[in-house]
C-alpha cells in the first residue's frame, strides 16, 4: 500500500506541537511524489490499452 500526504516522512506526536501536513501514523510520500507516481501508472495504463 503507498499512502499520500502533503509532506513526507512521519512524525511522533509530541507536547511541543506537530508539523502541519505530516502523518503521525505511518510514513507517507509528499503530494509531489504522488502526482508523480500517478503519471507514470496512468501511462502504463495507456500503454497497456493501446495494446
Amino acid at each position: 500500500m503507498l499512502e499520500s500526504f502533503l509532506v513526507a516522512g512521519a512524525q511522533d506526536p509530541a507536547p511541543s506541537g506537530l508539523e502541519y501536513g505530516k502523518s503521525v501514523t505511518d510514513k507517507c510520500m509528499d503530494w509531489d511524489t504522488t502526482a508523480e507516481l500517478l503519471d507514470v501508472l496512468a501511462g502504463a495504463v495507456r500503454a497497456r490499452r493501446a495494446l
